[in-house]
């Protein structure tokens, strides 16, 4: 299982999330410069909506907006780290109790994703 904190410029939900990501100190809307002083330099590749850097050997892959360079989303399959108490290895069914115990909502496009509206 792979985790993913997304945002969507809803400065509420990020304060709410980033509280609860556990991912080596790195939240959403984080600037890179900051993220790379917390994680080291990772190898780098453009994406549809920006870049990325993979930290292979944390099993952690940061997405950046381009414009911004911001964190736009945080991607982890370390099992040392989670998002929202759910970490990488926890049993699908579990995760899905978790996530709607906080608020989440499930998306009308897709079963694996989840929203949270202020």
């Amino acid at each position: 299982m792979v985790l993913a904190g997304c945002y969507r410029s809803n400065d509420s939900a990020v304060k709410k999330i980033n509280s609860q990501i556990k991912v080596m100190d790195v939240g959403l809307m984080m600037d890179e410069k900051v993220v790379q002083e917390k994680l080291g330099p990772g190898e780098k590749a453009m994406c549809l909506y920006g870049y990325e850097y993979d930290y292979t050997d944390k099993d952690i892959n940061v997405g950046f907006d381009a414009k911004t360079k911001q964190v736009r989303r945080i991607t982890t399959k370390n099992p040392e780290t989670s998002i929202c108490g759910i970490k990488p290895e926890t049993a699908l069914s579990d995760a899905d109790k978790t996530i709607a115990s906080q608020g989440f909502k499930e998306s009308d496009d897709s079963k694996y994703v989840f929203t949270w509206e202020v």
